[in-house]
């Protein structure tokens, strides 16, 4: 994965159009340091969390800090489709199946979470291609 810091993204904006002003044609840069200095996920959702943790945002009426988990990440979308069965669909299916044998007595509540397990599941299918992307960026032009 690639994380491109904030500050050299925008150096990188402004010396290029700087350099390519009187130029018509188009030139497109791809600015990282990934190469020389790759971030797994893993360091990434560690850094996050102890952020938050030292940190916490504060939610309710009296200020109370959010509860916060542990962030999971997936190397596949197999993976993740598969814990989403397990922890979420399967469930689900379960409060339907009592939801039909009680004559709908949780129909709205199977509904509203029937509606926001479809609604992560369009995302998911979404953002995968992102999320999982192996690709590296090189950034030679930017020395």
């Amino acid at each position: 994965m690639d994380v491109i810091p904030g500050d050299m993204v925008v150096n990188a904006m402004m010396v290029a159009m700087a350099a390519h002003s009187e130029e018509r044609a188009q030139t497109i840069y791809h600015v990282t340091s990934s190469l020389r200095n790759p971030a797994p996920y893993a360091i990434l959702a560690d850094t996050g969390h102890r952020y938050f943790y030292d940190n916490p945002p504060r939610t309710g009426r009296n200020g109370e800090p959010a509860r916060l988990n542990k962030m999971r990440f997936f190397s596949t979308v197999a993976r993740l489709s598969l814990y989403m069965a397990v922890r979420y669909r399967l469930p689900l299916e379960m409060l339907r199946l009592v939801n039909i044998a009680l004559c709908g007595v949780f129909s709205r509540r199977y509904d509203d979470l029937s509606r926001k397990y479809r609604f992560i599941v369009q995302l998911i299918e979404l953002y995968t291609p992102y999320s999982l992307f192996k690709g590296w960026y090189v950034r030679v032009k930017m020395e």
